[in-house]
């Protein structure tokens, strides 16, 4: 994944980018191992959105939009399940 800056900082194409690939890779721990489903990870990354304040050049309502509708594709097409 190419990842775009602006002056150092993140862009809305970056974090689009990021949220693409929420789900998509296995995370898992010696101690536990957490599943998650790729609309449960999306629908954790939304609820952080409103309590983050450090946006730089990312589109807050951008990002929450592409989230919002990423959610409702996985409701459509099934579940993935990740461990982490």
């Amino acid at each position: 994944m190419r990842i775009h800056y602006t002056n150092g900082l993140y862009t809305t194409y970056s974090e689009k980018k990021f949220i693409d690939g929420l789900g998509t890779t296995k995370f898992s721990s010696a101690q536990s191992v957490i599943q998650l489903t790729r609309e449960e990870l999306l629908g954790r990354y939304l609820s952080s959105c409103y309590n983050r304040q450090l946006w730089g050049k990312i589109d807050k309502n951008e990002v929450i939009r592409y989230t919002q509708s990423q959610i409702l594709l996985e409701r459509a097409g099934g579940k993935r399940i990740v461990s982490f």
